[in-house]
């Protein structure tokens, strides 16, 4: 359960400010700061596959860090990136990638409709 809870932290937080949003009043700062966070984890912590476009043309399936980093390869982390528009774009890059990027997409919306409301 720890290992769990240290590898999966952002989700169950993006997932709690969620439910805090819709079942309580909390301020809009503390929401989108704690989303920012979340953001942060998805882009940066969260497991995925690198995705990364190898020799072959075939995306790596080697482990990466968040949606944004590649694996151990340094040429991986720079393709990613470089290619990040194009990642916005269209994730389709397996399943565990398209989980993380929709849940930092989810973050980022989330966030800015909570300090525009805090305004």
């Amino acid at each position: 359960m720890e290992r769990f809870l240290k590898r999966y932290w952002g989700y169950l937080l993006i997932a709690t400010l969620f439910i805090l949003w819709i079942k309580t009043p909390v301020d809009p700062l503390v929401l989108a700061g704690g989303f920012l966070v979340g953001l942060a984890y998805m882009m940066f912590v969260a497991p995925a596959w690198c995705g990364a476009t190898t020799r072959s043309g075939e995306p790596c399936r080697k482990n990466a860090q968040g949606v944004l980093l590649g694996c151990s390869y340094r040429q991986h982390k720079w393709q990613k990136v470089q290619h990040f528009p194009q990642l916005v774009k269209s994730v389709t890059l397996g399943a565990s990638n398209l989980v993380g990027s929709a849940s930092a997409a989810i973050a980022a919306v989330a966030a800015l409709v909570a300090a525009v409301k805090a305004m």
